[in-house]
């Protein structure tokens, strides 16, 4: 969950897709373009046909983050600028850490210096009102359609919670 939330604020920051994957194949080959390819404590975790596959592709040195996301890309008019760009880079490369043990966690993101100033615990800490249904996974639409389903849902969420949603008011 993190890592896609890492995505996301690449993809703000960058202005373009940072991993522009047409399929699950071409999906892991743009995030080891990226990311680099992983250790092999991490490669003997997943299925063998996976570690052979990631073990016949060229080894790919993995970037520093600040060749990843160049200081341009911060804001720099205040003096506390540069340490906000430090605390996003390990924000961003603790999410985005291929290895799901050691990534940060949601929690762990939210308590992180770069945003923890919005943290708000009675935000983060309420139950979800119903269960995710994970069949939309599996749906295969075309952009045009992705996009239409996530109008539709935002406007159906505006419709519910005209005035923004509070976390009172599902308790």
């Amino acid at each position: 969950m993190c890592g896609l939330a890492a995505a996301y604020l690449l993809n703000l920051l960058k202005g373009e897709i940072f991993f522009p994957g047409s399929d699950h194949m071409d999906q892991w080959n743009q995030i080891t373009n990226v990311l680099g390819t992983p250790d092999e404590t991490f490669t003997t975790r997943l299925v063998e046909t996976v570690q052979r596959y990631i073990r016949s592709r060229p080894k790919i040195r993995r970037p520093t983050w600040e060749e990843l996301v160049p200081d341009r890309m911060f804001p720099s008019g205040n003096p506390d600028d540069a340490r906000k760009t430090r605390e996003g880079r390990e924000l961003m490369s603790r999410m985005l850490e291929m290895d799901p043990l050691n990534r940060l966690t949601i929690d762990e993101c939210l308590q992180h210096p770069y945003v923890r100033c919005w943290y708000q615990a009675q935000e983060a800490n309420v139950n979800c009102p119903e269960t995710y249904n994970h069949g939309i996974d599996e749906v295969d639409l075309n952009p045009e359609e992705w996009k239409q389903l996530i109008f539709s849902e935002v406007s159906e969420f505006q419709q519910k919670y005209p005035d923004g949603h509070r976390p009172e008011q599902n308790r």
